[in-house]
């Protein structure tokens, strides 16, 4: 659903500007103390939680990088399992095509805590509010390495669940069977569940 929002948008015009030049390296992390009220079938906090930052990191790097260099990737990861046996915590160190870098984190079992940056070239971007659950009042931050640092207000008309909504019954009245980028497409949903079942299978925990 927040893919659908006004603030994804805008975060993805301020990197497709080049405003902090050539992206570097994605850091992101979401955790939020919710296993107790999950399907232990859902498979845990990859699937619970780290699919948003690695969603928010495939949109990214999508804008920069062909869907064949998203896809030639190495990744690393250590974590722990929950009384489940679902893994309910993991870091991830993912390298695509040797050009992009990404550092991901998820937990299900503590906190509620945010944290989405991206570093280039020239400066960096950072989802101030939590990019995930955008609301009427969002912000970002952009700095620019020892030069210049400067909050960006985003506002809208709702939550991401307006929006999404909005958009799946505006392409069912144009007879569309699917939505465009930068929400879910086919493509992306397929690429991000590649990445997501790869870092699961190479956690060690």
């Amino acid at each position: 659903m927040y893919l659908c929002h006004p603030l994804i948008e805008h975060a993805l015009e301020v990197l497709r500007a080049g405003t902090i030049g050539d992206i570097k390296h994605v850091q992101a992390s979401y955790v939020a103390d919710i296993a107790q009220f999950v399907n232990p079938s859902s498979k845990g906090a990859l699937y619970n939680l780290g699919c948003y930052p690695m969603s928010l990191t495939y949109l990214v790097l999508a804008q920069f990088l062909t869907p064949q260099e998203l896809m030639n990737f190495e990744v690393s990861a250590f974590g722990t399992r929950g009384e489940d046996g679902n893994i309910c915590e993991s870091s991830a160190s993912f390298c695509f095509s040797g050009k992009v870098n990404a550092q991901l984190h998820s937990a299900e079992t503590y906190g509620l805590k945010h944290g989405f940056t991206v570093l280039g070239s020239k400066g960096s971007l950072t989802f101030k509010t939590n990019p995930w659950l955008p609301n009427e009042q969002n912000a970002l931050d952009v700095e620019i390495y020892e030069s210049s640092h400067e909050s960006i207000n985003v506002q809208a008309d709702g939550d991401a669940f307006f929006y999404q909504v909005r958009a799946v019954r505006q392409a069912f009245e144009r007879g569309e069977t699917s939505l465009a980028s930068p929400r879910a497409t086919h493509q992306l949903s397929e690429g991000v569940m590649k990445l997501l079942t790869e870092w699961e299978r190479v956690t060690k925990a």
